[in-house]
């Protein structure tokens, strides 16, 4: 599963207007930013059903709160950038999460690593 911190960063290129909501089932159409494409997310559930241990640290969602109809989520199950777009924008209520696993923190600090070489070179 690809990182959720860098596919959380990756949501950013979705421009603020093209998520927008679908009447009131809890869903929202969201305009690819690398095509043509439009993607649907709804809300599955207010909080994980499966207590996960993955969870995006800025959005504290897992995979089992959203879907999303894009193949990165439908097809390879990976909590896509479009369902980070829809939480940032609308700054959906967050469930509580561990955030201070030993993993997680292993995690978090490869990615600053990466993320800190990339934009030094």
């Amino acid at each position: 599963m690809p990182c959720l911190c860098l596919i959380h960063l990756k949501s950013k290129e979705i421009i603020e207007s093209n998520v927008n909501e679908i009447s009131e089932n809890n869903s929202w159409a969201v305009k690819s930013s690398s095509n043509d494409n439009q993607y649907t997310v709804t809300k599955l559930n207010d909080d994980c059903v499966n207590d996960c241990q993955l969870t995006c640290k800025f959005c504290k969602i897992c995979i089992h709160m959203y879907s999303c109809t894009c193949p990165d989520n439908f097809v390879k199950g990976n909590l896509c950038k479009h369902i980070h777009a829809v939480c940032t924008k609308l700054k959906l209520p967050a469930r509580t999460v561990v955030t201070d696993s030993p993993v997680i923190d292993h995690l978090n600090s490869l990615i600053s690593e990466r993320v800190t070489h990339k934009i030094g070179t």
